[in-house]
């Protein structure tokens, strides 16, 4: 961030934070204050309880004869808790043979107030990844291709793991599996 009061010699910050409950914390006090010289590429806030949901912040550069820059606004969101998994659905899992492509789907098994990103694995030994390892994904749905490396597909097992991660990195895991034909 470049506040262009250097030659002036910014000296400390000003934050704050608006959240949409409409609790206000203006961390103000001394600010955080250093060196002329010295580049601030983070700082850490601490024992601020800011709830579940939307955050507003702005943050101000001040140097030492007060001027300020213009703000700076972003938003953050706050979620601690996991996404909900509705017990009474399974993964749906195609197998298409003549293409060895597998297609899995989750589509309403999880639930968040805020966007979900997945992660797919799957393998021929349970929790195994030789087929699939961490696909990322922010779809409900994934399709991939049996590797050259199997090359006996009579009744293989393939065990899949679908883990749905919220925005705090909290996660739920839903598990399946599907038996190739003979």
């Amino acid at each position: 961030m470049n506040y262009n009061l250097e030659k002036r010699g910014q000296q400390n910050c000003k934050c704050r934070l608006l959240s949409v409950s409409s609790n206000q914390y203006n961390l103000n006090g001394e600010g955080l204050t250093f060196p002329d010289a010295q580049e601030i590429l983070f700082t850490n806030i601490r024992n601020v309880e800011l709830g579940q949901g939307q955050i507003n912040v702005t943050l101000q550069a001040i140097n030492k004869l007060l001027e300020r820059s213009l703000p700076l606004h972003y938003n953050l969101t706050v979620e601690s808790g996991n996404p909900i998994k509705d017990a009474s659905k399974e993964l749906s899992m195609t197998w298409r043979g003549s293409d060895k492509e597998f297609d899995v789907s989750w589509d309403g098994i999880f639930s968040s107030q805020h966007p979900l990103r997945f992660e797919v694995s799957a393998g021929t030994a349970q929790g195994g990844s030789d087929i699939v390892q961490w696909q990322e994904t922010l779809s409900t749905r994934v399709t991939f291709r049996l590797p050259d490396s199997i090359t006996s597909m009579s009744r293989l097992k393939v065990y899949m793991i679908v883990r749905a991660i919220a925005a705090g990195g909290g996660y739920t895991d839903i598990t399946g599996i599907i038996i190739l034909p003979a």
